[in-house]
């Protein structure tokens, strides 16, 4: 992370069912994550029941429910133990440092992949508050990474750009040699100057009133993934 001044799910949730053995089941899966294949063994009731994903693949006519084997060579093996933590516990890792934030982007990154919006939406927030605390952007290196592995129109990619074109719009001189190693990274450059275009005024009332951080101008939920009447899990923790 560097330096700047401060700134789905399936219907029940981890954190809210007991592992019963009806919950868990008695077959197990095997997983393969990672270039060096990390094996994951779980249980596939409780993998299928939670993630769509993994039920149309061990559940379905695909060779992975033959053999009850999957292969995820791009996914990080690190995100996805905690992943299967989440998908047990109900738990994310706390963004306690450099290390723990990014794993909790990749985190992010699997569960786009996998259409788990509420872990999306938790993993950001939990990257967002370490982020304002620590003072701290998302490393070049980290949002290359990120717009390598996730779509156009991901709210994670909102939030990087949202980061940086705010840190640009709320400081004199910006640091330039931040934008290191994105040369290759178009989408980005035009997101942030979309973000800036967007939301420039309201960023500029802000800092007039010297309220610098990006949730007291958008709310909560600016880069959540559920829609304006679905439910937000913030609504549980109230």
């Amino acid at each position: 992370m560097a330096s700047p001044s401060p700134p789905q799910t399936p219907q029940n949730t981890p954190s809210t069912m007991v592992l019963t053995p009806e919950v868990l089941g008695n077959e197990i899966v095997t997983l393969y994550v990672g270039p060096k294949r990390k094996q994951f063994t779980v249980h596939k009731k409780l993998l299928c029941d939670r993630c769509e994903f993994f039920s149309k693949a061990f559940r379905g006519n695909f060779q992975e429910a033959e053999k009850g084997e999957m292969y995820l060579p791009d996914d990080n093996p690190g995100a996805f133990s905690s992943l299967v933590d989440y998908l047990y516990r109900g738990v994310l890792p706390k963004a306690k440092d450099d290390y723990h934030a990014a794993l909790l982007l990749e985190l992010y990154i699997i569960a786009e992949k996998l259409c788990l919006s509420s872990l999306m939406d938790k993993a950001c927030d939990a990257v967002h508050s370490y982020s304002s605390l620590a003072g701290k952007l998302v490393t070049a290196k980290l949002i290359a990474h990120i717009y390598s592995r996730t779509h156009g129109g991901s709210k994670l990619r909102k939030f990087c750009a949202s980061q940086v074109a705010y840190y640009l719009a709320t400081t004199r001189t910006g640091n330039f040699d931040y934008f290191g190693g994105l040369e290759d990274c178009p989408d980005f450059f035009m997101d942030v100057f979309r973000w800036h275009v967007e939301h420039g005024k309201k960023i500029n009332m802000f800092k007039e009133s010297k309220i610098m951080a990006m949730e007291d101008m958008f709310g909560p939920c600016e880069f959540h993934t559920h829609g304006d009447k679905e439910e937000c899990f913030l609504e549980g923790t109230k």
